[in-house]
This record gives structure tokens, C-alpha cells and sequence, in this order.
């Protein structure tokens, strides 16, 4: 087994750490990373962080943590800037797609939640006969369907 001096152990450790947190934040998932392209497609995502700013931002202590609104996280690379910088730009993208996915969920939930409603609504009221409105939660369910293709309406 090879020896090192012990000077040298500080640069090993720092090597191991920078190796091992190289990119640690989690990504999405590919069925995610394809709902949210989808959701993109339709028009119904939303972008609350921009990942490339995300990613410019982690050039600087904790940046891409902080912009993306992981405050504890960017903290913690503050302290071990520059080092970080080789995690935190790449991080920083992955913290901003997650950012946007989750928006973009919370977001398609309450569209789906209100027209839902509003189709409720429209049978307590009797402007939907019983068939009308199965119809119409149909469409409203493949409108929402990521799966799916776009819901057409009957001419």
C-alpha cells in the first residue's frame, strides 16, 4: 500500500470531497423531465428560475443555491467557495429545473382544481345534462394528461 506524506492528506481529502459532491444535488427523473416537456408543449409550465442564470449565478459563493432558493445549501458552499464552484454551477441548474417542475405541478393542479369546479358548477346549475358533462370531464381530464394527446372538442 502506497504511503503518502502527511502533508499530502489534505489534498487527497480535498480531491475525495471535490469528486464526491461533484453535482450532488438530485436531477429529475426522466418520466418528470418528460411531463414537464410536455407540459412545456401546452403551454401550461412555469419557469420561476431560468437554469442557465441559475447555473451563471453558482460561479459565485453559494450563488446558484441562493438564486434558486436553497439558502441552507447555499450557506454551506460559502464556506467552501472556490471549491464549490465546481458543484454549484451544476447544481444550480439541476435546483432550477426541480424549482420549475414543482411550479409547474402546484400550477397544472390548481388550472385542473378550478375548471373542475367551474364544470361543477355549470351541472348544479343545469346548464350540463348528466351525458354534457362526462363529455366535458373527459376532456378535462385529457387536457391535463401529459400522456396523452391534447383533448379536441366535437364540432
Amino acid at each position: 500500500m502506497p504511503q503518502f506524506a502527511p502533508t499530502s492528506m489534505p489534498l487527497i481529502l480535498g480531491l475525495v470531497c471535490l469528486v464526491g459532491l461533484q453535482g450532488c444535488a438530485a436531477d429529475l427523473t426522466d418520466g418528470q423531465k418528460q411531463e414537464l416537456e410536455a407540459y412545456q408543449s401546452r403551454g401550461l409550465a412555469v419557469e420561476e428560475c431560468d437554469e442557465t442564470t441559475a447555473m451563471w449565478w453558482g460561479i459565485a459563493p453559494g450563488g446558484g443555491s441562493f438564486y434558486t432558493g436553497r439558502v441552507g445549501t447555499g450557506a454551506a458552499d460559502v464556506f467552501l467557495w472556490p471549491v464549490s464552484i465546481a458543484w454549484e454551477t451544476v447544481n444550480g441548474g439541476r435546483y432550477a429545473r426541480i424549482s420549475n417542475y414543482i411550479a409547474t405541478m402546484r400550477n397544472v393542479s390548481m388550472l385542473r382544481a378550478s375548471e373542475r369546479d367551474e364544470l361543477d358548477e355549470k351541472l348544479g346549475r343545469g346548464e350540463l345534462d348528466a351525458t354534457a358533462y362526462e363529455r366535458e370531464a373527459l376532456l378535462l381530464i385529457r387536457k391535463y394528461d401529459v400522456f396523452a394527446p391534447p383533448a379536441e372538442r366535437d364540432s
